[in-house]
């Protein structure tokens, strides 16, 4: 995903709310006390946000969480994974079930689900081999939200994305390639 820095600290900023990932042992103890960047960094906010009359909002404070949903993805720190959220891929890969069960479309939906799916596949960018045919499907009429058939290649194609969802996600723990 991203190179970590020295400390395994990696912050920004997602819309209004201050994120900061410490990357570190997975262990209980370490989640409760242990040291690291990200309390330091907090600390500070903290001060700050007080300082200049900011609220600081308590249920959206987290800290030391080794699942949670944040930049549109969802971490399993205790594993390492990190996916689309759970539920937006379950619903991806239903709608993508359907549309290849039934095979009509228009071309705005195609385009939307399909946009959707290229978000999905950057955790896992091998299965974007995967979208060939359906990255070629247009109306023959030219209308963008006229019904038209898929062709069967395309429909193959929607069904083995609904299929090989589950395994659209990154392992943070793996080593990089050294080639």
């Amino acid at each position: 995903l991203f190179p970590l820095t020295r400390s395994g600290y990696v912050e920004g900023i997602m819309i209004d709310d201050h994120v900061g990932c410490q990357f570190g042992p997975s262990s209980r103890e370490w989640q409760q006390e242990g040291a690291g960047r990200d309390r330091d960094c907090f600390a500070s906010v903290d001060v700050a946000y007080l300082r200049v009359g900011l609220e600081i909002n308590e249920k959206t404070k987290l800290r030391r969480q080794l699942v949670c949903t944040t930049w549109g993805s969802e971490f399993e720190g205790d594993i390492g994974w990190v996916c689309l959220p759970s539920g937006k891929l379950a619903t991806l890969m239903v709608l993508m079930g359907l549309v290849a069960a039934t095979g009509v479309c228009t071309e705005d939906i195609l385009g939307t689900l399909n946009g959707i799916w290229a978000y999905a596949l950057t955790y896992r960018r091998a299965i974007f081999s995967i979208m060939f045919h359906i990255y070629r499907c247009y109306s023959p009429d030219g209308k963008r939200d006229s019904l038209f058939r898929l062709g069967i290649w395309s429909r193959n194609e929607l069904m083995l994305l609904a299929m090989l969802g589950p395994f659209c996600l990154s392992d943070m723990r793996a080593d990089y390639d050294p080639r």
